[in-house]
This record gives C-alpha cells, sequence and structure tokens, in this order.
C-alpha cells in the first residue's frame, strides 16, 4: 500500500507502465472510475508485463481508504499470481471452441482421434455421412480399421512422425471402407 497525495501520481504511473497493452485502457479506466466514484473495494483479472518481457497474469484486489472529504488517502492492494489457472482456462476455452467449430461446418467432416489408438474421440455429423456410420458406430472404432492396405501404410507413417514430433501436421489423398463397402475417396489434414 501507500499513501499520501504525492505518491499518488508516481505510484500510479509506475503501476501503469507494468499493464500489458492489451489490458492498459479497460483497467485503467476501471480504477479511474473506482478512484472517483467507488466501490472502494474490488477485484480485477489482468496481464503485467514481468521485468524479463514475459507476461503473467494476476488477481488484483485492491482497497481504498478515504478521508472526511471523500478523498482517496490510501490504496493497499495484494497481487496474486494466477497465470497457470488462466492459462487453463483458456486452453478448455479453446477446446470448447474447437468442438463448437465441429457442428458449424457441416460441409467438412471433422474428427478427434487417440495419438494412441488411433480411435475416434469425436466425430461431426458430416464425418458420420461420408463415412456412412452412425456417430456410435464410429466412436467404437478406430479410423486404421476402416482404411485399405496401402492407403493404411502410408497414413500411419505420417501419424507416427507427427506423435513423435517430426512434424507438425500432415495432408494426403486416402480412401476410407464406408459401412457399405465402398470407397470414398477423400483428402485429409491433420494437425496435432
Amino acid at each position: 500500500g501507500f499513501s499520501g497525495e504525492r505518491d499518488f501520481p508516481n505510484v500510479l504511473e509506475s503501476w501503469a507502465s507494468k499493464l500489458h497493452p492489451d489490458d492498459a485502457a479497460w483497467v485503467g479506466d476501471q480504477v479511474d472510475r473506482f478512484l472517483e466514484e467507488g466501490p472502494d473495494e474490488y477485484r480485477q483479472e489482468y496481464r503485467i508485463l514481468q521485468a524479463d518481457g514475459s507476461t503473467a497474469w494476476v488477481h488484483d484486489h485492491t482497497r481504498h481508504e478515504r478521508d472526511e472529504h471523500g478523498k482517496v488517502v490510501r490504496i493497499s492492494g495484494i497481487l496474486l499470481d494466477v497465470s497457470e489457472r488462466k492459462q487453463a482456462q483458456l486452453a478448455q476455452r479453446e477446446q470448447a471452441d474447437l468442438l463448437r467449430m465441429f457442428y458449424e461446418l457441416p460441409f467438412l467432416g471433422m474428427a478427434i482421434s487417440s495419438p494412441t489408438d488411433k480411435r475416434w474421440l469425436q466425430v461431426n455429423d458430416r464425418l458420420c455421412d461420408i463415412l456412412g456410420y452412425s456417430r456410435d458406430e464410429l466412436l467404437s472404432m478406430s479410423w486404421a480399421e476402416m482404411t485399405p492396405p496401402g492407403d493404411l501404410e502410408r497414413n500411419v507413417g505420417l501419424f507416427d512422425e507427427l506423435i513423435a514430433g517430426q512434424r507438425n501436421g500432415y495432408q494426403m489423398s486416402k480412401r476410407f471402407v464406408r459401412k457399405d463397402g465402398q470407397f470414398v475417396h477423400t483428402e485429409i489434414d491433420v494437425r496435432a
């Protein structure tokens, strides 16, 4: 905390200079408003720039003390580093966005598959249409068992390189065997 009128501009300016550029405007506007009209206790989550140039997420719990004229004479606060929790939240949101995208792109067959046994973990309606199986049927199968020889060896080779970290993704033309036994020719784009 700090106190005394003369401290405020310098301390606030020093604090504001450490705010991440993408958060500086809204955090600064909120704090200005709170100093002017309250509330005198509030919490915020925002990013700061650390001395080494990296970014950290912090949870800020701040309190104001005012004199008899309503002027803020002291600000005290606690900053907690919540970077790990925030990164987990952002990863969950990305996953949710990805899953939502599955159902918003009906012209593309999309799937998430297991890196270990090649099983389908998530499929969209379009992939079910392309392969002729229901969602429940596909989720009990692996893409390997519906890929014909020749295509399978090429696909597994690229897949193994992806899992080993030798590539970030791959594209290939391949056939799948539909439920009715017919081949369907596809272009696949796979990413880790």
